[in-house]
């Protein structure tokens, strides 16, 4: 990873146009986000808080090296966002470091599969994050052989859940039959493979059950997109207003 430093002391960051950016993330618009970022990043603007979030726009456009830079810089600074440790535990997984990857998920307050499900918002995610509370056994004595052992009885566990492709199949071909059953399909997928969110939502194309809106923004929110999220749940409970 190539070097990315904080801003020299006594250089302020531009607080409105970091404030822009982030909207413009929160919104989906990542490619315009990052622009915005990296241009206050060029001129020194961006001050530790403000690193984790140019490290969360380049992991959301799949810039995952020069996400953690930053995320690292940050770390190294002295900040502690939830999503610096995750993009540098993810990094130190890439990068074949599975003891420093769990160091770093140890430090998240996140230890539960939704919340964890909200902070990746449909990015890929490796096996090693839990699917419920984090483990919190400590990890160093263990053996190679123990560790691969624990890695393969995840992955064999993981295989034998619920396979979100095929519930999605059978959710799409319900949708007219039996609502009720599809929309229970649709929140398991989601639950169960967040990055299947984007064809959730397709598969709810102009579906208006209250159902419908809240899986909608279930999904929306997986993907990051927390106004048309927001916008989705307060459809559904308008709903439980009306006579």
């Amino acid at each position: 990873m190539t070097p990315t430093s904080a801003p020299a002391p006594g250089v302020a960051p531009d607080a409105d146009d970091v404030r822009v950016a982030r909207v413009h993330l929160r919104l989906g618009q990542l490619t315009l986000a990052r622009a915005e970022l990296e241009d206050l990043h060029r001129r020194e603007l961006l001050d530790t808080t403000s690193l984790a979030v140019l490290a969360e726009a380049r992991w959301r456009t799949g810039d995952v090296s020069a996400a953690a830079d930053a995320a690292q810089a940050h770390i190294d600074a002295g900040g502690s966002d939830d999503i610096a440790l995750c993009i540098v535990a993810e990094a130190a997984a890439v990068d074949g470091r599975p003891d420093d990857a769990r160091a770093l998920m140890d430090r998240l307050p996140a230890s539960d599969a939704v919340a964890l499900d909200a902070m990746f918002a449909g990015m890929p995610r490796r096996a090693f994050w839990p699917a419920g509370p984090v483990d919190r056994t400590p990890v160093k004595d263990e053996t190679p052989t123990e560790v691969y052992r624990h890695v393969v009885g995840t992955e064999r566990r993981m295989k034998g859940q619920l396979d979100p492709s095929a519930e999605l199949a059978r959710a799409r071909a319900e949708l007219e039959s039996r609502p009720d059953r599809a929309f229970l399909r649709l929140a398991l997928v989601l639950r169960h493979d967040p990055n299947l969110a984007p064809l959730v939502l397709a598969a709810l194309h102009l579906r208006r059950e209250p159902e419908a809106a809240l899986l909608r923004g279930d999904a929306q929110r997986l993907l990051g997109r927390h106004l048309e999220a927001e916008a989705a749940f307060d459809a559904a409970a308008e709903t439980l207003e009306a006579p």
